[in-house]
């Protein structure tokens, strides 16, 4: 199965288990459609996560994916 890059989890927004995310589709807010994430760690597990909340902020978006209570 070949898999596409749609965004990057980067630093914590918040201490509620928000996380900034960079979108990598046009529009960025596109991504924000997408109601279940397929995130691979840095070890190239996979883990699916439902997306409770997104919502743009500043210059780019943040999320809280179910299962993330603090940072």
């Amino acid at each position: 199965m070949t898999w596409v890059e749609l965004g990057r989890l980067g630093a914590p927004y918040g201490i509620k288990g928000w996380v900034h995310v960079q979108s990598h589709t046009d529009p960025p807010r596109r991504l924000l459609e997408y109601r279940e994430w397929v995130l691979r760690l840095a070890s190239g597990e996979r883990l699916t996560r439902r997306v409770t909340e997104a919502r743009a902020h500043a210059d780019g978006l943040v999320a809280h994916l179910e299962g993330v209570a603090d940072r």
